[in-house]
């Protein structure tokens, strides 16, 4: 049911790029270490089974103030054109590592692929995804929701200054999904 849309690379349309501008979930506007102790907090009422950061910045944070996420999906910029570098004694946090190509706008099938395969890994295996991209993660939101098991948070930041926190659910799926047909070609 959910798989047909990453059967092949898909492009985010102009109306897309409008909607989802604006922030979703829940969006947290602190510096951290602040925002991440917010986000603990949530994470200790919801019981996530897995966290998955999407962004260098949000990524670095976690790791510095947090221990990590389960999956990081990085790009090693930021604000797309600066480059932004995490250290490698936080990085070494990640014990599998995976590298894909994602276009601007877009989700490739090898990307929803991958995030596909690191949630089952992290799931069975306890084990910890590094997932680098070749391009842009901005997007990779939306197959880490499909995907991830419910109760899980998705974590982005967003270029106003916010860490968001998407918890995952049925009806969160079913919006992405709703977006996915709606938004992209």
């Amino acid at each position: 049911m959910i798989t047909p849309f990453f059967n092949r690379d898909i492009v985010l349309n102009s109306i897309g790029r409008k909607v989802l501008k604006i922030p979703m979930g829940i969006a947290i506007y602190r510096e951290p270490p602040d925002s991440i102790k917010i986000f603990e907090e949530l994470k200790a009422f919801y019981k996530t089974p897995m966290i998955i950061s999407v962004g260098d910045v949000v990524t670095h944070n976690l790791l510095q103030y947090n221990g990590g996420s389960d999956i990081a999906i990085i790009d090693k910029k930021t604000l797309r054109t600066k480059d932004y570098l995490i250290e490698k004694e936080f990085l070494s946090h990640y014990n599998t590592v995976f590298e894909c190509k994602n276009p601007r706008g877009g989700i490739s099938r090898e990307c929803a692929s991958i995030i596909k395969k690191s949630i089952r890994l992290c799931l069975n295996k306890e084990k910890r995804v590094l997932i680098v991209i070749d391009g842009e993660e901005d997007l990779l939101v939306m197959p880490s929701l499909i995907f991830s098991p419910n109760k899980s948070f998705v974590l982005y930041g967003h270029w106003l200054g916010s860490l968001n926190i998407l918890i995952v659910n049925d009806y969160l799926k079913m919006l992405t999904l709703q977006s996915i047909r709606k938004f992209f070609k």
